[in-house]
């Protein structure tokens, strides 16, 4: 039997390893970790103190999920962690504001309840 001398990406495919990638970009905290992250090098404490309403807990635990899938990446700065963007990170990121500014253009046309 011949062996597929290439894979295609296919999304809607359960054994399309862009479906976990997506599973973690798309969890409740990592767009706005990411984009948090857009402006450089950042500590854990700048993070954390960005994003209302989350805990240090999930924002640790989407860190590490972002750095295991290449988005993310971490360094020890004056001997405490600090995290960047990788740039494929950078590419995320930039499509999760484009929905963002999506979303406030649509928000702010509709009527208040």
């Amino acid at each position: 039997m011949p062996q597929p001398t290439s894979f295609e990406f296919d999304a809607f495919s359960a054994l399309c390893p862009s479906q976990s990638a997506l599973r973690d970009l798309t969890g409740r905290w990592a767009p706005l970790v990411l984009i948090a992250l857009d402006d450089g090098l950042t500590r854990f404490g700048e993070i954390y103190r960005r994003i209302g309403g989350s805990s240090e807990r999930m924002i640790a635990q989407t860190l590490r999920t972002l750095e295991a899938d290449g988005f993310v990446e971490r360094s020890i700065e004056n001997g405490r962690p600090a995290y960047a963007l990788t740039d494929g990170g950078r590419a995320v990121a930039a499509s999760f504001r484009g929905l963002i500014n999506t979303l406030y253009a649509h928000l702010g046309t509709q009527p208040q309840a």
